[in-house]
């Protein structure tokens, strides 16, 4: 019977220290396997940390383009448009036209006038008897001229081809002639003081003076040395008497107009009415 109770408690022992142990193993395998689980978790991150680590730290290198010569031109600055100058106005002087002085050839003054206006006549003529004053006569006596040989050059003003300036040319041969005077009746070009054909007493006084007598309705007057030629479009203009004493009255200031304008030496006619 003793023997018996020993075996039962040893069974009973060995039954609980097996127990034990079977619980310590599943506990053991609970812990490894949380512990393998939370292994898990860490160990991804850091491997997806590692790889961003990685990624960032590794140099980017970016493919440059291969370079392509310029071939354009080079820029270049445009070269200034020369300035030219104005030709000088056709001022209407008592030494010549604009920069056509008397004295100048009729080649040159020709020339120059023929870029600048439309040509109308030019008409050479002779003169070939001395009248004993220093002045020539056409052959057939109704001309009276400054030299032996003379031309007369038309060009239209540009405004209409009957308002002319004409140029007067004088020399000792047909071949050597020079500019020597002018005159003018149209009403584009004018003098330095703005007479022009068509300028009125009443608008510019110097033109005439008073008690100035006149052949009818014509007179004639001077400012400078630029002679003109006056017409009056109302009353005629005074004269004098036997004794020189003018006989007036004037016509109105406002009648009596600019109808030509004469400087320097031009060919004129040998007769007069008044």
């Amino acid at each position: 019977m003793h023997v018996r109770r020993t075996r039962i408690l040893f069974t009973a022992a060995a039954a609980a220290a097996l127990a034990l142990s079977a619980s310590a193993c599943s506990d053991t395998a609970s812990i490894s396997s949380s512990t393998a689980a939370e292994t898990t978790g860490p160990t991804d991150t850091a491997t997806v940390a590692t790889a961003e680590a990685i990624t960032t730290l590794a140099p980017t290198t970016t493919a440059s383009p291969a370079s392509v010569p310029d071939t354009s031109p080079p820029a270049t600055t445009p070269a200034p448009t020369p300035t030219v100058a104005a030709p000088a106005p056709l001022v209407l002087r008592d030494t010549g036209v604009g920069s056509y002085e008397f004295g100048m050839s009729y080649v040159e003054v020709a020339a120059g006038l023929g870029s600048r206006l439309e040509a109308l006549t030019d008409v050479a003529s002779a003169y070939p008897t001395s009248d004993g004053f220093g002045s020539f006569i056409s052959a057939d006596g109704s001309q009276i001229f400054s030299a032996p040989f003379g031309r007369e050059a038309c060009w239209s003003d540009g405004a209409t081809r009957s308002d002319n300036l004409c140029l007067s040319f004088g020399g000792p041969s047909a071949s050597s002639l020079s500019f020597v005077g002018w005159h003018y009746g149209g009403r584009s070009l004018l003098t330095g003081g703005g007479l022009t054909g068509g300028s009125r007493w009443s608008d510019f006084p110097e033109i005439f003076a008073a008690g100035t007598a006149g052949c009818y309705n014509t007179s004639g007057f001077s400012v400078g040395d630029i002679l003109l030629s006056l017409e009056s479009t109302g009353a005629l203009f005074g004269s004098y008497d036997e004794s020189g004493v003018f006989i007036g009255p004037d016509p109105a200031p406002a009648d009596v107009r600019i109808t030509w304008m004469t400087a320097g030496s031009t060919a004129g006619s040998t007769e007069g009415d008044c």
